[in-house]
């Protein structure tokens, strides 16, 4: 549709347009907020026990692990 095919148009005609073009751009907005999800976080925060404690040496191990995938 050229400009003077929109302004030949009636104001209902010009309405209906304008209600299209918005509803395609709303879907288009909606498709992308619903199936784009953002990144997982790279790091991630361990909480463990006393230095000397056995929960320690397991979040030593998992960090050493996870390391391996990029996480730190």
């Amino acid at each position: 549709m050229t400009l003077e095919n929109l302004e030949m148009l009636s104001r209902r005609g010009r309405l209906s347009v304008a209600v299209v073009i918005f509803a395609l751009i709303g879907a288009t907005a909606w498709t992308a907020g619903h199936f784009l999800q953002p990144a997982a976080p790279r790091y991630i925060v361990l909480a463990s026990g006393l230095e000397d404690g056995l929960f320690h040496q397991y979040a030593k191990r998992y960090v050493e692990i996870l390391a391996r995938s990029g996480l730190r």
